[in-house]
């Protein structure tokens, strides 16, 4: 559950603020009448963000497939052919 606190009171009680989020309780800041910033524990801003990965790590951290599932995936349908259009004129 979250708590809303204007920008001054969270200043005033920062230490209450972090304690707070580090539970796991985002704290909504506000600037006026307008919601200005959030303060949440680190974990959950990384959870939130993820760290990009590449293709390559994706592929090689993914589920594993056992060799049939794998050639199942990977097979091609061949009893329709396609249809190929080579008229290139616009």
């Amino acid at each position: 559950m979250s708590r809303t606190w204007p920008l001054e009171e969270a200043q005033e009680r920062f230490p209450e603020v972090i304690e707070l989020a580090e539970r796991g309780e985002a704290q909504v800041v506000t600037r006026g009448e307008e919601e200005a910033v959030v303060v949440l524990a680190y974990d959950e801003y990384k959870r939130l963000t993820g760290e990009k990965k590449s293709l390559w790590d994706a592929l090689m951290n993914g589920p594993r497939l056992e060799d049939e599932e794998l050639e199942r995936v990977l097979a091609r349908d061949h009893s329709v052919p396609r249809k190929v259009d080579l008229d290139l004129a616009p």
